[in-house]
C-alpha cells in the first residue's frame, strides 16, 4: 500500500488531525538470517539487514544528533544508529540481553546502555541533550503509555520513529470520520503530524510476528507545550509494562 510519503521538516505548530495514506506496493523482499533465541517479553528482533538499512535511510540519523533507542535487544539497530549519530542511549529491559548488549557496546564508545523499563526510567535525566531523537520497536498494548511518556518531553524531542503493528499505525494516522480514528489518533495528532513511511514484512523479524509491522514517523516541533491540565491522562496497561526489542 503506497502513497509516496516522506519525512517532513518539523512543523512548529500544534498539529491538526490529518492522516497520511499507508504505503502500498513496497517490495516485500527480505534476506533471512539465522534464527535468534526464543521470543521473550514479546520481542521480535529485526534481523534483516536490508530492512534495517531502509529504516536508517528513512530516519536519517545525523552526526550531530543524540538518539534514544527503546528496546535495543541484541543491538541490531543500535549498531546502525551508533555508526551515524553522535550519541545513543539504548534502553533494554531483559537482563540477559542487557549483558550481551553491554558487551557489544564496548566497540561503540558513543553508546550508553540503560537497563530497565522505559515506562519507569527517568528519561528526562537519562538523555544528555536538550534535543534528541527517538527510535523504538513498540508493543501494541503499551503504545499509548509509551507515547504519553515521550510527549511529556515534547519540547526536547525532535522526532519519534517507532515500529508498530500495521493496524496500530493505521489508527495513529487516521483522520476524523475514519473507522480507525480514536483515542490514539487524537493523542498523537495533538502533538505531531504522523506519517507511515515503510511497511515491513513479517519475514524481516525473528521470531516471525503474526502481523505485518510498519514504522511510522512523528515529527515533533518546538511549539508551545500543551498545558498539563489539558493533556489526556495516561491509560493503564492491561499487560505488564515492558519494552519490545528491535
Amino acid at each position: 500500500m503506497r502513497t509516496e510519503t516522506v519525512l517532513e521538516p518539523p512543523r512548529f505548530v500544534k498539529a491538526k488531525a490529518t492522516a497520511v495514506s499507508a504505503a502500498r506496493n513496497l517490495p516485500a523482499i527480505a534476506t533471512l538470517v539465522p534464527a535468534v533465541p526464543p521470543q521473550r517479553l514479546g520481542q521480535h528482533f529485526l534481523t534483516d539487514a536490508g530492512w534495517r538499512a531502509r529504516i536508517v535511510d528513512a530516519v536519517r540519523p545525523a552526526a550531530t544528533e543524540v538518539w534514544l533507542e527503546i528496546g535495543a535487544g541484541h543491538g541490531e539497530m543500535t549498531a546502525e544508529l551508533a555508526r551515524r549519530a553522535a550519541r545513543v542511549v539504548a534502553v533494554e529491559l531483559d537482563p540477559r540481553l542487557v549483558a550481551r548488549l553491554r558487551d557489544r557496546a564496548q566497540q561503540w564508545p558513543n553508546v550508553e546502555v540503560l537497563a530497565g523499563d522505559v515506562l519507569a526510567l527517568d528519561l528526562a535525566s537519562s538523555v544528555p541533550a536538550e534535543r534528541f531523537h527517538v527510535y523504538g520497536n513498540v508493543p501494541y498494548y503499551i503504545t499509548s503509555p509509551i507515547l504519553h511518556r515521550l510527549f511529556a518531553l515534547a519540547e526536547r524531542i525532535a522526532a519519534i520513529h517507532v515500529v508498530v503493528q500495521w493496524e496500530v499505525a493505521a489508527r495513529l494516522v487516521a483522520c476524523p470520520g475514519r473507522r480507525q480514528y480514536g483515542y490514539l489518533s487524537v493523542l498523537v495528532q495533538l502533538y505531531a503530524r504522523p506519517a507511515i513511511v515503510l511497511r515491513i514484512p513479517p519475514g524481516a523479524f525473528r521470531p516471525r510476528p503474526k502481523v505485518t509491522s510498519a514504522p511510522y514517523s512523528i515529527i515533533c516541533g518546538r511549539w508551545r507545550a500543551v498545558p498539563a491540565a489539558k493533556r489526556p491522562s495516561a491509560p493503564s496497561a492491561s499487560a505488564p509494562t515492558r519494552a519490545l526489542s528491535s
